[in-house]
């Protein structure tokens, strides 16, 4: 007969129908055994009995068996109980599995010594620094963004390596010259400046953040049309203008590491005045379109702030 004694000293003895913490029910039945079920779910038999019963004492394991699970089947030699079809109620449980990652050698790599971006610098000496929640010590110029006489092509929107359905209704703009930095184009080329600029900033936040490209083009490439009043003529050019900024910022943003985006949206939190920065970003998943379309737009006017040269 199967060897079984109540187990002593806390937490024992555990109640009849214990069910270990984040337990997932298994119905036992003929022909299974300890070894097979921990062979089939990929843990450790020893590990599997411990998380039933809090220990792995042959005798007081027989006796939770019994009391339990209802095994009433011994093994040939008798010593011990063996799971049954007809236990009741013939329950154990596994632990809830633990989801297998698998690192690309280069991402981990690059996650260990950073982007090499210059905003990725930026963010890792000040949180070295302890500034990450006041300074930044990035500058962001347009130049290092946009090139003089830049003319947008397809060439060149394939070039920043996004899809170029991201654009949707604004792909009407391909073609339309775009030129920064003539002195010759006085007012215009400063409201092109101002208007890529916002792309870029608007950008940078947007890959930062990881937001696919169905929300970028609905919340913000759709809705970028500027009817401005006193050069009405140009509302094309300062689309593009903003487009290609956007464009290129995303691309840059989406360089950054998992913690280099953290710091970024930690630093722009605080200067926004969110009470745990970091939080918003960490939880941005479960927020509708329009709220996350407001705090992108709220985070790269800080940026913006801090970094524009």
């Amino acid at each position: 007969m199967a060897i079984a004694k109540p187990p002593r000293g806390g937490p024992h003895p555990l109640p009849k129908g214990y069910i270990p913490p984040g337990g997932i029910a298994h119905d036992v039945k003929d022909g299974e055994s300890w070894k097979s079920l921990a062979a089939r779910w990929f843990i450790n038999v020893e590990y599997l009995v411990w998380f039933n019963f809090q220990t792995n004492n042959p005798d007081e394991v027989n006796w939770y068996l019994q009391r339990n699970v209802g095994c009433t089947k011994e093994t040939k030699d008798r010593r011990n109980y063996e799971f049954s079809s007809s236990d009741k109620p013939g329950r154990i449980y596994r632990p809830t599995p633990k989801p297998i990652v698998f690192k690309d050698g280069i991402d981990e790599f690059n996650e260990n010594v950073g982007s090499g971006t210059d905003l990725g610098k930026a963010l890792q000496a000040a949180d070295q620094s302890g500034a990450i929640y006041d300074y930044l010590g990035f500058a962001l110029n347009v130049s290092d963004f946009l090139m003089t006489g830049l003319a947008i092509g397809a060439v060149e929107l394939g070039a920043v390596g996004l899809a170029l359905d991201l654009l949707g209704p604004a792909l009407a703009i391909v073609g339309v010259g775009l030129a920064l930095g003539g002195p010759h184009l006085g007012a215009l080329n400063e409201i092109k400046k101002d208007k890529a600029l916002s792309g870029i900033t608007q950008g940078i936040v947007l890959g930062a953040a990881g937001e696919k490209i169905t929300f970028i083009r609905e919340q913000f490439t759709d809705n970028s049309k500027d009817y401005n009043s006193v050069y009405p003529e140009q509302r094309k050019n300062f689309q593009a203008a903003y487009i290609v900024g956007l464009l290129k910022g995303i691309d840059y943003g989406k360089k950054l590491t998992k913690r280099e985006r953290l710091l970024l949206f930690q630093n722009l939190e605080k200067q926004a005045g969110y009470a745990n920065p970091g939080d918003f970003y960490m939880h941005r998943a479960s927020k509708p379109p329009r709220v996350r379309r407001d705090y992108y737009i709220e985070c790269a006017a800080k940026f913006r702030k801090q970094t524009a040269k």
